[in-house]
């Protein structure tokens, strides 16, 4: 997604990726239309493991299936979540 993160980059590297990022990546409202098209739409009502890129469906990588790794996924989170939140809860 071409977000605005190089806003603090130094005047010439900013150029520079601005016309990059114009090019290969795209803008917030565009990039988050299969999010919202999933959220809203009957197609994936009651659908998991699905996954959209550029309104087309992506074969996920099969780490994403492993309880195992979502678990790590969700305890590191918590972690960095709790590192800057010191009244982070855990909710199961």
């Amino acid at each position: 997604m071409h977000s605005n993160i190089i806003k603090e980059a130094p005047w010439v590297l900013r150029m520079v990726l601005r016309a990059i990022f114009k090019v290969i990546f795209r803008s917030p409202a565009k990039a988050t239309l299969p999010v919202v098209y999933m959220a809203i739409s009957e197609d994936f009502n009651e659908k998991t493991n699905e996954y959209l890129h550029m309104f087309k469906n992506k074969k996920m990588d099969s780490k994403v299936y492993l309880a195992e790794e979502g678990s790590k996924l969700w305890d590191r989170s918590y972690k960095l979540w709790k590192s800057v939140d010191d009244k982070a809860e855990m909710i199961d």
